[in-house]
């Protein structure tokens, strides 16, 4: 029996290319048949198939005419195969009587399958590769015309548009369900995960897509919801910490791996406020290359927030017993010293005679006494402002209070050291908006610390200025100065600058921390500008 050329139709790119349209071992399509159908008709001919060749069978993907048993068998041995040399020359193959045909004088199909006319014509893929066949047949010999032919070979052309399509909706399919699996794959974890997943479109507002976990972050079923608004989620949020920008304005600028984070209270269903932290993101862009989506992420932080706030009164907590040791440990050595001076000068002025050494001791007892109601008004002073967060505000000429805080330091502390003592302020009265009581309580404690501080026979200037804005009063000392280290240290409660710095005892170590707090009800400020062996010089700084 003449052979078709087995390299032909063994070749493996022909094979790969056949096996790739998923074709082989499929059932019926309505598709095929219509054309195998319509080339029985158009042709007059009892039987009519379309063809693929493999390597060592055909199948017969469509078939009009033949019995029942070839039929549901759909596919023969390549003995039987007329199809075979149709792919193997790449040519039609017509047949009027198989009996004297060179190709197929001896083929089994002849018999067996009563195949005695024959036309097929190669079914052609883009890649000029003949995958099988369309063919018809009679089983009588018969002369086939050029008409014939020519209408076969249309039929063919449109079978393979059919292959085509077929193998584009097999792939497309394929493509769908592999898609599909992504993105099942994908939502199961981003379910499991315990955070609100969603996207937006910035235009409208609506959410495009929200993730089963929004659900448990605030307690709202939105398995069943009705169309969202991202504004019914920003409803849910603390109004102090709704953000006053637009969503259009976070985003008109947001390059596409920028990622802009917020973190806020939202409202659960039980009423409670809990701490969310979203990062949100531009996640398409319209044709202008303009934000059109919004992809956000939010997820409870509440656990965190609490962690926070717990570690803050902690912090607060031991800078609070910190305080209290400082307080114990300065207090107890500053009412200790005049407690024992006094109950000294007790003793003594009990068994001593003469009046005048009673009258001595007795003004220790009365200076003591004093000195210790000075320590107690300065703690319930800085208790009092430290429960205080505004004043009651009057007209308050400066100048001369400053003038007369100076003359009263000069006469309490002319009889301890010798100071040379400078004023100078402007011509007019200044007035300012303030408390009378505490501006006079400040600017006594800059004053005085200045004369505690100096020398004997220092040097002390107060001068005050003013501008259309600013009101500062400047005491400046003779001092030994103060090192940058305490700079940083002196307006704190109970911190005192060493005592060899000063020519008197101090009171409490709460003096200039009293001065900054009440500055800074008055919303000023203080400064200072200080070199070590230079003196020191403080600034208060008003509004005007």
């Amino acid at each position: 029996m003449p052979c078709a050329d087995h390299q032909i139709i063994g070749d493996a790119g022909r094979l790969q290319a056949l096996h790739q349209l998923h074709l082989l071992d499929t059932q019926a399509e309505i598709g095929f048949d219509r054309l195998t159908s319509l080339a029985c008709r158009v042709l007059n001919t009892p039987v009519s198939l379309i063809t693929l060749v493999d390597k060592n069978r055909q199948f017969i993907k469509s078939q009009v005419g033949w019995p029942e048993s070839l039929a549901s068998l759909r596919e023969i041995p390549l003995s039987h195969s007329f199809c075979q040399h149709v792919v193997a020359t790449q040519q039609p193959l017509i047949v009027e009587n198989a009996l004297i045909h060179p190709l197929v004088y001896d083929n089994m199909g002849i018999t067996d399958l009563k195949v005695m006319a024959y036309v097929g014509i190669p079914l052609m893929n883009p890649d000029g590769q003949a995958l099988g066949a369309l063919c018809i047949i009679d089983s009588q010999p018969r002369c086939w015309t050029e008409q014939e032919v020519s209408i076969l070979t249309d039929l063919a052309a449109l079978v393979m548009t059919e292959i085509e399509l077929y193998k584009e909706l097999t792939e497309r399919k394929k493509l769908v369900e592999q898609l599909a699996e992504r993105e099942r794959f994908a939502n199961q974890i981003i379910n499991a995960v315990p955070a609100s997943i969603f996207t937006y479109d910035l235009e409208s507002g609506d959410i495009v897509y929200l993730s089963q976990g929004s659900s448990s972050l605030l307690g709202y079923d939105t398995t069943h919801r009705p169309a969202m608004n991202v504004r019914d989620l920003v409803s849910l949020i603390h109004p102090d910490d709704v953000d006053s920008s637009t969503f259009e304005e976070l985003f008109a600028h947001a390059a596409d791996h920028e990622v802009i984070q917020k973190d806020y209270r939202a409202r659960h269903v039980d009423g409670t406020w809990r701490w969310l932290s979203s990062r949100s993101k531009v996640f398409s862009r319209d044709a202008s290359g303009a934000p059109s989506q919004i992809l956000a992420v939010a997820h409870d932080i509440t656990s965190l927030k609490k962690a926070e706030q717990q570690a803050i009164e902690l912090t607060l907590e031991r800078e609070q017993i910190r305080l209290l040791r400082e307080f114990i440990d300065h207090t107890s050595h500053d009412l200790r010293t005049p407690l024992t001076m006094i109950n000294t000068s007790l003793y003594l002025a009990e068994r001593l005679t003469d009046h005048v050494q009673q009258r001595k001791h007795l003004r220790v007892i009365y200076d003591q006494a004093a000195h210790l109601k000075q320590i107690l008004d300065d703690f319930q002073v800085m208790a009092d402002l430290d429960h205080t967060n505004s004043l009651d505000y009057e007209l308050v000429e400066v100048s001369q209070m400053v003038k007369k805080i100076v003359r009263r330091a000069e006469a309490r502390y002319r009889n301890q050291a010798d100071y040379q003592v400078s004023y100078t302020t402007v011509e007019t009265p200044l007035w300012i908006t303030a408390h009378a009581l505490q501006l006079e309580l400040a600017i006594t404690g800059v004053v005085e610390n200045a004369f505690v501080h100096s020398p004997n026979g220092g040097q002390i200037t107060v001068r005050v200025t003013h501008d259309t804005e600013t009101l500062m009063i400047e005491v400046t000392d003779s001092g030994v100065g103060i090192t940058p280290e305490e700079r940083l240290q002196i307006f704190k409660p109970f911190y005192k600058i060493d005592k060899a710095r000063t020519q008197n005892t101090s009171r409490s170590g709460l003096g200039l921390a009293i001065v900054k707090r009440v500055i800074e009800l008055h919303h000023g400020s203080i400064r200072v500008i200080s070199t070590p062996g230079q003196g020191s010089t403080f600034g208060i700084l008003l509004p005007s």
